[in-house]
């Protein structure tokens, strides 16, 4: 993924240049490579702190005030100016004939020039300060979902349009469907900044942090054949399933769930598009498994039910590579994300209250408790 390079180190790129001129200033010649590469051989037995005294040297032009300004004692700068003096094969400042203060040499004067550009740059690039602004940073976040896994897309739309609200108009978000096995060379890459999954999803080798935890539901059409009646579990495993998982034939938190009681459900599709999960559930006989913020999304078409066997939450993480773990912008982005998640839950709970009078034994919905969970 290729990310908009930001200004100070655009900054700092085309002042490099500047930086081997200033070190050009000295004896021995420098060599330039090219574009951005600088061999600058002698810069290495330089020390660079003396720079910050060259500057207060030139900007104040008298060693009394320059050391004052750097907070060092009148001896110590004045043997920084002699040793700058011999670094540079120049007397950089000489009395004025009055005996009153020192007047800049040319050489000193191009250098002042050159280093009103370089320190500042040379400071940020040493700091361990680094900085993100939403407003005014310019910045292309792309944020990965597992493609089948209704409970991270349900979180997505409320991502964006919180981060929407809090960023200004240079920060760009894109939106990945990839492939599980895909997951970890997707951040380790930097093709994408951030991964949304269920749990169970999320390479052990990525940093991660629980969202929201979701109840699981039995979900059929309205005006299905089996009619309102709670479920059996010999009803439950007779009906015709849809699954969505991500690898065809992985055996998935339900298949777990049941293998104890020695039971099994009847596939009958196995589908990796949640679109299509969609329009089979609305039109046609069979039934699924689904998180409850789902079900509540498209209840105008689908109704759900308690399951007749015990299943445990399913787990939303927000998952990232150690890579960015200490980048400023990528901090930011999992900010927006936890605070989004708040707010997608808070939303679902209030649905849920609304929903409520027409739901069929209503599971306990949203929760914020990480578990362990496996695909559907």
């Amino acid at each position: 993924m290729e990310h908009k390079v930001p200004r100070a180190a655009k900054l700092i790129a085309l002042h490099v240049e500047e930086l081997g001129q200033i070190a050009a200033t000295l004896p021995t010649p420098f060599i330039f490579l090219g574009a951005g590469q600088v061999n600058m051989p002698l810069l290495r037995n330089v020390d660079l702190n003396l720079l910050l005294s060259l500057e207060a040297l030139l900007s104040e032009e008298n060693v009394s005030r320059a050391a004052m300004k750097l907070n060092l004692s009148q001896s110590t700068v004045s043997c920084h100016l002699s040793k700058l003096r011999v670094s540079f094969g120049d007397e950089l400042m000489v009395p004025l004939e009055s005996g009153r203060g020192m007047v800049l040499t040319p050489r000193a004067v191009l250098l002042g020039e050159k280093l009103s550009h370089v320190l500042p740059l040379l400071d940020a690039l040493v700091s361990n300060e680094s900085s993100f602004d939403p407003t005014h940073s310019v910045r292309r976040f792309c944020i990965a979902t597992v493609e089948p896994d209704p409970s991270s897309i349900r979180l997505v739309p409320t991502l964006i349009s919180y981060v929407r609200l809090m960023a200004g108009p240079g920060v760009e978000l894109h939106l990945r469907s990839v492939d599980r096995r895909d997951a970890l060379s997707e951040l380790e890459s930097g093709r994408s900044d951030l991964l949304i999954s269920s749990a169970a999803l999320v390479p052990s080798a990525l940093r991660s942090r629980s969202l929201a935890s979701e109840s699981l539901v039995f979900v059929q059409r309205r005006g299905h054949p089996r009619g309102v009646a709670p479920l059996t579990l010999d009803s439950y495993c007779s009906l015709g399933h849809v699954v969505s998982r991500a690898v065809a034939g992985e055996r998935t938190l339900v298949d777990d769930a049941l293998l104890p009681l020695n039971r099994a459900r009847n596939i009958a599709i196995d589908s990796q598009s949640i679109g299509v999960l969609v329009e089979l559930l609305a039109t046609t006989d069979y039934v699924a498994v689904v998180p409850l913020s789902f079900a509540l999304k498209h209840a105008h078409d689908i109704e759900h039910f308690e399951l007749p066997f015990e299943l445990p939450p399913i787990a939303v993480s927000a998952s990232w590579h150690q890579r960015t773990h200490h980048d400023a912008g990528s901090i930011w982005l999992r900010e927006m994300v936890t605070h989004a998640a708040v707010k997608f839950n808070s939303s679902a709970r209030a649905r849920l209250i609304e929903a409520g009078k027409s739901i069929h034994h209503q599971p306990d919905g949203f929760q914020f408790a990480p578990l362990p969970v496996a695909s559907l």
